[in-house]
């Protein structure tokens, strides 16, 4: 736990809120090889509704499928 940087204890910060509100909720380290586009392109073809990219700055919610 030591070796976690912000980013990541902002993401898992979410992540409990969101699982404690029923939400189902999986992480994902971006990788610097795909794009956020070709992200939420492969969250579609998997029927994800949201996506939340946090950076340093802020959390920014995509909603990829209208529910």
């Amino acid at each position: 736990n030591k070796d976690k940087t912000p980013l990541d204890k902002k993401a898992i910060e979410l992540a409990r809120n969101l699982r404690n509100n029923g939400i189902n909720t999986e992480l994902i380290r971006k990788s610097s090889k795909f794009t956020l586009d070709d992200y939420i392109e492969s969250a579609k073809k998997n029927s994800v509704s949201i996506i939340n990219y946090i950076s340093e700055d802020s959390v920014q919610s995509i909603t990829v499928i209208e529910e």
